[in-house]
């Protein structure tokens, strides 16, 4: 139960801390640079594993809070799951799990498709056609709402967890 508490705890950290880090300092920064910035997003993805450390990190907090949840409710005992003191637990447990799957499905995919369209446009050699910028904007656009979207869902169920006493 320690393990999986400290990984848990350690992971979820990571995950806010990346995701806050995002929407306060690397979203703005690539903003401001336009194209460039989007260079550094690139790189900072592809080299720098950003994207897959999130995603660990969102995976390993998912599975160890479910299997904390699991062995703390007397594996899902109904007069435990749904005792009164658990309530601010259940709250952030499946807001956790929404902000997952948000981030898995959502913000993953165009994250994913924005790289592969990144990737074709420098294949070509030349300038990227107005369609594929276009594209790459509204993908940009898209991953950044998702993003503030992920970070609300995540608050939301830190605040649900702290409030377990």
């Amino acid at each position: 139960m320690f393990l999986l508490r400290v990984v848990h705890i350690f992971s979820g950290i990571i995950w806010v801390g990346f995701g806050f880090f995002q929407l306060g300092v690397v979203g703005p920064a690539v903003r401001s640079f336009g194209s460039e910035g989007t260079k550094f997003r690139l790189a900072l993805s592809q080299k720098g594993r950003y994207d897959q450390l999130i995603a660990a990190a969102a995976l390993l907090t998912t599975l160890s809070g479910l299997t904390l949840y699991y062995l703390t409710s007397g594996n899902l005992n109904p007069a435990v799951v749904f005792a009164p003191a658990r309530l601010g637990l259940n709250v952030g447990a499946l807001v956790g799990v929404a902000a997952f799957l948000h981030g898995f499905f959502s913000i993953g995919r165009k994250s994913a498709r924005l790289q592969a369209l990144v990737g074709q446009m420098q294949a070509t050699g030349g300038p990227p056609q107005p369609a594929q910028l276009a594209e790459a904007r509204a993908l940009g656009t898209q991953i950044e709402r998702g993003g503030r979207v992920s970070a609300i869902l995540m608050v939301t169920a830190v605040i649900g967890m702290a409030s377990v006493g």
